[in-house]
């Protein structure tokens, strides 16, 4: 229970959707989409999302409104679709966000439909392995949990306090660790 709760006050203060650091398989998420030709992947409390990999024809989109996702399917194999940042799988990251390419002539679309819960993916999120930086300000956290419940200071566990119970040598690592997950955009 206490290292659940220390993954998800780090998954809130870094404003990432609930287990993102770990990996979650051939599961489907559904967005909302505002126009344009960049879809974020958040969700409509803001909550970052990691996708790795799309399955195939599974990134669907309903663009009439009727809930049914069958007016578009795509993957990333279709030449007007990307993942953002466009050079994540290089570097073995996540995307955070996908664009339309509507600089190709065959692109079907030209902006992302301006309605909400339009768009189902389903793919591989999160991480393959819970990042280094992640996995020690849990254990922290978690070890700060247990030391204040066995000195007495808390009979359950937070559920919504905002500060985080860090040992002073881990606010560095915090502050990585913000720069590099929290609210990262695509451009």
């Amino acid at each position: 229970e206490v290292l659940l709760t220390a993954s998800r006050l780090l998954d809130r203060d870094l404003g990432v959707a609930p287990g993102m650091f770990g990996p979650i398989t051939s599961t489907s998420f559904r967005f909302d989409a505002h126009g344009g030709t960049l879809l974020r992947l958040r969700d409509n409390a803001g909550r970052q999302y990691f996708l790795r990999t799309i399955t195939a024809d599974s990134l669907a989109i309903d663009d009439d409104g009727d809930g049914a996702f069958d007016d578009y399917l795509w993957d990333l194999a279709d030449a007007w679709v990307r993942g953002i940042p466009e050079n994540a799988v290089t570097f073995d990251e996540a995307f955070t966000g996908i664009q339309l390419l509507t600089h190709i002539d065959t692109a079907p679309l030209s902006a992302w439909p301006d309605r909400l819960d339009c768009v189902r993916i389903t793919g591989t999120w999160g991480f393959p392995i819970v990042p280094g930086a992640i996995q020690e300000l849990v254990v922290d956290i978690a070890h700060n949990l247990r030391q204040r419940q066995l000195a007495g200071g808390l009979s359950t566990f937070p559920a919504g306090d905002d500060s985080l119970p860090l040992s002073s040598s881990m606010w560095p690592v915090l502050r990585r660790a913000r720069e590099q997950y929290s609210r990262t955009l695509p451009l």
